[in-house]
């Protein structure tokens, strides 16, 4: 993918397999407008919206009614839609004991000032 800067940003899963995410939508159970939430949920499931972020953040979307409305350079791209056999090699993270989240975020810190 190519900016306006110049710079060309690329992603490839590693052979071995990576970790994968998911994203969602969610509204808490307090929100104070949850209509308007559900309306923004609807708005961004549709389609023609789903297919235009895609398009715009070369991201996967889940919207299978989208998938004729990517850019081929998108729907085609095995860094974002990859193979069944590259697929099997994913997997998702476990949760952590707020111990270990503890010192990850100890030693991030770390690195981040330079300690």
């Amino acid at each position: 993918m190519q900016k306006k800067q110049g710079n060309v940003i690329g992603y490839s899963i590693p052979k071995e397999g990576t970790l994968v995410w998911f994203d969602l939508l969610a509204i808490p159970a307090d929100a104070p407008h949850p209509d308007a939430a559900h309306q923004f949920i609807d708005f961004v499931l549709k389609a023609e919206t789903a297919a235009a972020i895609s398009n715009y953040v070369y991201y996967a979307v889940a919207n299978t009614a989208a998938e004729p409305l990517l850019l081929d350079e998108v729907r085609n791209n095995p860094g974002i839609y990859p193979s069944n056999e590259v697929k099997a090699k994913l997997f998702t993270q476990n949760a952590h004991a707020a111990k270990y989240d503890r010192l990850l975020t100890r030693a991030w810190s770390n690195i981040k000032t330079g300690r």
